[in-house]
C-alpha cells in the first residue's frame, strides 16, 4: 500500500516533537497544546462566536483566530482572514476589525493592521483605520523600523516614515521611500537617500526628492523635482544653472 508524502511528513513531525495534528478545518503542527486554531468573533453587529476555518499553525505559541489563515513560526498571531506569518512574534490584524485581511508578515515583530499589505524583515509596521497612521492598504515595508499610514505605497530601508493623516483627512497615496530615516506626506512622490527634508508643504507638488541629510544633523535635500516642473538644487562652489537656478536660494 503507497502511503501519500504528505502523511508522511505530518508523522515524522508528530514523533519529532511530540506534536498535535489535527487533520479537517484545522492544522496544528507543534508541542501539544502550543498553538491555537481558535474561534472568533463577527464583524457584524451583534457579534457572534463562530468557529475559524480551514487555518492552521506549525511551531509554538502560535494563535490564529480567523479563517483561511496560517502561521509558521513561534508566538505568532493572526486576527484576519485569508493571512499568514512566518517567523516570530509577528501580529497580522488585531481583535476588532481595524484591517489585515488577505495580508502576510515574515520576519520577526512586525505588525500589519491593513488590509492587502506585506511586512517583510524586523518591526516593521502597517497601521490600519483607527490607529495613529489611518491608512495603509495595499502596501509594502521591506527592511527594519519602517512605519507605513499610506494606500499603495512603499518603503524599503531603514527607519522610514510614510505618513497618514488623521482619520478624517485625505490619506497619502502612492507614494515611495527608499534608504534611510526617510519622511514622505506627499501623494504620488518617490524620495530616496537619507534623512530627507520633511518641512516641505504637503500640497507643494513635490514628486522626488534625494535626502542627504543626517542622523545626527539636520535634515536636507541634495534636489526636489516639482509637479509644475520646477528643479531645485543647492549651489555648490561657483558652478550655476544660469536662467535654470534657483534666484535667492
Amino acid at each position: 500500500m503507497k502511503i501519500p508524502l504528505c502523511f508522511l511528513i505530518i508523522a515524522a513531525c508528530s514523533a519529532t516533537v511530540s506534536a498535535q495534528v489535527v487533520i479537517g478545518d484545522e492544522l496544528e503542527i507543534g508541542p501539544a497544546g502550543s498553538n491555537q486554531v481558535t474561534n472568533t468573533w463577527t464583524t457584524s453587529y451583534p457579534a457572534q462566536m463562530i468557529p475559524a476555518k480551514n487555518s492552521g499553525a506549525i511551531g509554538s505559541g502560535n494563535q490564529v483566530r480567523q479563517s483561511y489563515s496560517f502561521a509558521i513560526g513561534i508566538s505568532n498571531t493572526i486576527e484576519e482572514t485569508t493571512s499568514m506569518a512566518l517567523g516570530t512574534w509577528n501580529i497580522v490584524g488585531d481583535d476588532f476589525p481595524w484591517g489585515g485581511r488577505a495580508s502576510l508578515a515574515v520576519g520577526t515583530h512586525n505588525q500589519i493592521h491593513s488590509d492587502d499589505s506585506l511586512a517583510v524583515g524586523y518591526a516593521n509596521y502597517l497601521a490600519g483605520s483607527g490607529y495613529e497612521f489611518a491608512g495603509g492598504e495595499m502596501s509594502m515595508l521591506v527592511g527594519v523600523y519602517n512605519q507605513s499610514g499610506g494606500v499603495a505605497s512603499l518603503a524599503v530601508g531603514r527607519n522610514n516614515l510614510i505618513q497618514g493623516d488623521d482619520y478624517d483627512a485625505t490619506k497619502v497615496e502612492a507614494s515611495a521611500v527608499i534608504g534611510r530615516g526617510l519622511i514622505t506626506k506627499w501623494n504620488h512622490a518617490l524620495v530616496v537617500g537619507q534623512y530627507n527634508d520633511s518641512d516641505i508643504p504637503q500640497n507643494s507638488g513635490l514628486l522626488f526628492a534625494v535626502g542627504n541629510g543626517a542622523m545626527s544633523g539636520p535634515r536636507s535635500n541634495a534636489m526636489e523635482v516639482y509637479l509644475d516642473g520646477r528643479i531645485k538644487m543647492p549651489r555648490q562652489g561657483d558652478i550655476l544653472m544660469g536662467e535654470f537656478g534657483n534666484p535667492g536660494d
